[in-house]
């Protein structure tokens, strides 16, 4: 994703930890950009990787939810991510947004686990999404970015069923 796309979403969930909320969800910063960060005890300590070299880092959650999302240059290229990660876990992110068409963000289910069942967590995922092809309307205002949010979380918690089988 381009930066001044990363940059309209910083703003936008900037605002949104001004008001404290997102529709039913609570957003606090956790790390300004450039903030050196160590997860907190119960966040997913992937959140941390980036130590200092991140644009914010946002918490997420209600009382059946909790999401760390964070915008990076993930691998140092000018090539700018919202990375999502599922604080009820300890694995790497679940949805990481970074290809940008026009004025969507593109994501693809990809299961790649070493067990020989990637094809039945693909089956279960196109229950929801029928090309494992999720596309994210990149939000200009805050109440576009609630529902932006929204799916995220939804595609998120359909990831966390497939790569589990429903067993989390």
């Amino acid at each position: 994703m381009k930066y001044d796309t990363m940059k309209k979403i910083q703003v936008l969930f900037d605002e949104a930890t001004e008001k404290g909320n997102l529709g039913k969800y609570k957003v606090i910063k956790s790390a300004d950009s450039g903030e050196d960060y160590l997860p907190a005890k119960g966040e997913n300590s992937w959140v941390g990787l980036q130590k200092d070299y991140h644009h914010g880092i946002y918490n997420f959650y209600n009382d059946k939810v909790d999401y760390s999302i964070q915008l990076t240059d993930w691998r140092y290229q000018d090539d700018y991510y919202v990375m999502v990660f599922d604080n009820s876990l300890q694995s790497t992110a679940s949805v990481e947004l970074k290809n940008e068409k026009g004025n969507v963000l593109v994501w693809r289910y990809k299961p790649c686990k070493q067990d020989g069942r990637n094809q039945e967590r693909k089956k279960l995922f196109m229950s929801e999404f029928a090309d494992c092809v999720v596309d994210f309307d990149i939000p200009q205002t805050i109440d576009e970015l609630e529902i932006f949010c929204k799916k995220l979380i939804q595609v998120a918690e359909i990831r966390k069923k497939a790569d589990f089988f429903g067993d989390i």
